[in-house]
């Protein structure tokens, strides 16, 4: 009996040794971790975690870019960043996204240009009409090339990536890469095509919506239609619209339909943003930031040139699915231009700033500078 008893108190010892043990421990993984800061991994590193969401469905362009984009993270970090994918909105909706990022649910997010300008309206210089490349070669891959190229020299211009995607991102608490998807929106028929501006009149066209649409169909003579892209191609077929406003490596990948594509930029806003919280990007050390600064200035090279390689037969492919490539003479392209002007001049008036951006990049593409 006198056994029992020793073991009776030698069993008390050992589950109160136990107890003190949890705590400690419990109490250290308090102190050491939280969502998205460095942890400690088997080999004694520090790993971040990092979650991102986008609105784009798997399979796409974007979503290959997105891939390589967090391949590249943990191959440059060594695997010290972990990736974690939520793609097609299965996490938040796209205009939930920065919230979700600033709370700390996630780290990082793709934006469309429509999110970019609910963030600061000097955005909107990208739903100028023909501000990036009137007809020049008139033959349409030179022409879209020359588009991109433009446009990417001023993006990558002191004025724009210092002052709109550097200061004023920050200041938000961004830091963000750029990355093109496809060409300018060009105009697209179902019925007749438009080769004159007169052509042009009267005609409803789907748009994606947004203040700067709206007063460049007014200028242009058109009415734009904000309709969803997944009701798109019923309300071509049905001709609840005479057309759209559509980008042409979409239009090829999407078959979405169309029997005119008249080379009439509209809009140059088919660029995402990878945009990371600079809180999180503030907790990595000097060598992890090197890592998420070569993963997204990759991601941006890599992506201008593939879409050079993708858009570089689209108009050849699109002809042989039945798409009549409508060229315009230079009579329209110089009408259209001086309409364009005027849109321009009401940006200027309207948002503070977007002189500077204006003249950026009119200096670039025409060699003078407009305001």
């Amino acid at each position: 009996m006198k056994y029992g008893k020793l073991s009776r108190k030698f069993t008390v010892l050992v589950l109160a040794a136990i107890l003190a043990s949890v705590f400690v421990l419990v109490g250290c993984a308090g102190e050491g971790s939280s969502d998205g800061e460095g942890t400690t991994d088997g080999s004694g590193g520090e790993t971040y975690q990092y979650r991102m969401a986008t609105p784009f469905a798997d399979g796409t362009f974007i979503h290959e870019i997105t891939l390589r984009y967090m391949e590249k993270l943990e191959e440059y970090s060594d695997g010290r960043i972990k990736t974690e994918l939520f793609s097609n909105s299965s996490l938040v909706p796209i205009d939930q996204q920065y919230s979700a990022l600033f709370d700390g649910r996630i780290e990082g997010c793709m934006s469309n240009a429509a999110a970019l300008l609910s963030m600061d309206p000097r955005y909107g210089i990208f739903h100028m009409p023909y501000l990036f490349g009137r007809v020049d070669t008139f033959d349409p891959a030179n022409d879209v090339f020359k588009t991109l190229d433009d446009q990417r020299t001023f993006i990558l211009d002191a004025v724009f990536k210092e002052e709109v995607l550097g200061k004023a991102m920050e200041a938000k608490g961004l830091k963000t890469w750029w990355v093109w998807v496809d060409g300018p929106r060009y105009v697209t028929t179902m019925k007749k095509p438009v080769a004159t501006i007169s052509d042009i009149k009267g005609l409803k066209l789907r748009m994606p919506g947004g203040e700067w649409y709206e007063k460049a169909g007014k200028a242009f003579g058109y009415s734009p239609v904000s309709i969803p892209a997944a009701e798109m191609s019923t309300a071509l077929m049905q001709g609840t619209v005479d057309g759209a406003l559509l980008v042409p490596l979409y239009t090829l990948e999407s078959k979405t339909p169309c029997k005119y594509y008249t080379l009439l930029a509209q809009a140059y806003d088919t660029f995402l943003t990878f945009d990371i919280s600079l809180d999180w990007y503030n907790t990595l050390p000097a060598d992890l930031k090197e890592a998420v600064d070569r993963a997204g200035a990759d991601m941006e090279e890599w992506t201008y040139k593939e879409l050079k390689i993708r858009l570089k037969d689209t108009f050849e492919q699109l002809s042989e699915m039945g798409v009549e490539i409508v060229p315009i003479s230079e009579e329209t392209d110089a009408e259209a231009f001086e309409i364009a002007k005027g849109v321009w001049t009401q940006f200027e008036n309207a948002v503070e700033g977007s002189d500077i951006l204006l003249n950026a990049a009119t200096k670039i593409v025409y060699n003078e500078e407009f305001f």
